[in-house]
């Protein structure tokens, strides 16, 4: 268990390119402590889902470190990081002819002892992720009958069953209706403030980004434009030139502050672009 105010995952001048686009990602610097909720946001092709991966290390940096504590990630068995670090993508398997509670019970596989995972202990954390994402009522259903708002919850669910101290989330709420939207907002409130996780979700609803985050990281290109607390990073003005639209502010009495509501492209107005 880390300290509260240690860096469980630190990213020091982190790059990444491929052949043909060897500087696809600049530099990017930062620090996730324990209760923290990163959002990770911008257009398409900005990078998110690749500084993910990179953060997971499930891709290798061309330049720079990545960190869990003090050690280089990929200096840590893949089992031990598997501890540490649980990546949840976009796009998941729907046809794996397993129930939902084995689905999340895969996720205790790090913990295997003597080749099992499936002991008292394995059981009594399933039943708690379960429980957390309110999966239980369908957990002896094959996943492949389930809607994709429900087998996205048992996937989340079996991320959680790693019982990580980082949560890698890639468009979590993208099949979720908005009912379970509220619900995710909750369990990733429960993950990071009651049981001490750090969090990092990739998005493209500013306005979840706006009301689960505690910091915020926005990239445009490859390259990281601003990160910090919402306030400062989510200024329209910003978001307005890398998102190359118009932005206006809607009252929310039940959420925190306004909501942003695109009002139409930067150039209707004979803006530059």
């Amino acid at each position: 268990m880390t300290d509260a105010a240690t860096p469980i995952l630190t990213l020091d001048r982190v790059t990444f390119g491929f052949p043909r686009r060897p500087d696809f990602l600049k530099p990017v610097t930062l620090s996730i402590a324990r209760g923290d909720l990163w959002t990770v946001i911008g257009p398409n092709g900005a990078g998110k889902s690749t500084l993910l991966r990179l953060m997971g290390g499930l891709a290798r940096p061309t330049g720079g470190i990545v960190r869990v504590e003090s050690e280089d990630i990929w200096d840590l068995p893949a089992r031990l990081r598997a501890r540490r670090i649980a990546l949840l993508p976009q796009h998941l398997p729907r046809d794996l002819g397993l129930t939902a509670r084995e689905v999340v019970l895969m996720g205790r596989f790090p913990h295997r002892r003597f080749g099992l995972f499936d002991r008292p202990a394995d059981q009594a954390v399933v039943a708690d992720v379960m429980n957390l994402t309110q999966t239980t009522a369908f957990a002896d259903r094959s996943i492949d009958t389930l809607s994709g708002g429900e087998a996205q919850r048992v996937h989340v669910a079996a991320a959680l069953a790693q019982q990580p101290d980082l949560l890698l989330l890639d468009e979590p709420a993208a099949a979720l209706d908005l009912n379970h939207q509220l619900l995710l907002l909750d369990i990733l409130h429960e993950l990071t403030r009651r049981r001490g996780l750090a969090v990092v979700v990739v998005t493209h609803d500013l306005n979840f980004a706006w009301r689960a985050a505690s910091h915020v990281l926005l990239l445009h290109e490859g390259r990281p434009i601003a990160s910090g607390a919402p306030a400062d990073v989510m200024r329209p003005e910003t978001l307005e030139q890398v998102y190359d639209v118009r932005l206006g502010r809607a009252a929310a009495p039940r959420a925190r502050g306004d909501w942003l509501v695109v009002t139409g492209p930067r150039q209707s107005d004979g803006a530059p672009s």
